[in-house]
């Protein structure tokens, strides 16, 4: 995950959004100790954290699961 952050350059408030199917319990606790980045399920994601974050980093899966939804 570290790796992912570099490469982004996810200094604050970066949130992460992942598919309910994707390894969403390995991804959060690498996420967890890490208190400038947040991390929500595509089924929580809310107004509030999209407007609060810096940067929103989508999985491909997360994307989809929000597109079906919005429609």
């Amino acid at each position: 995950m570290v790796a992912v952050i570099e490469a982004i350059k996810a200094t604050n408030k970066t949130l992460f959004v992942v598919a309910n199917d994707d390894d969403y319990a390995n991804a959060y606790l690498s996420v967890r100790n890490i208190d400038t980045m947040m991390m929500l399920t595509a089924d929580a994601i809310n107004v509030y954290d999209l407007v609060n974050a810096n940067k929103v980093v989508f999985t491909e899966a997360a994307v989809k699961a929000v597109e079906e939804v919005l429609g």
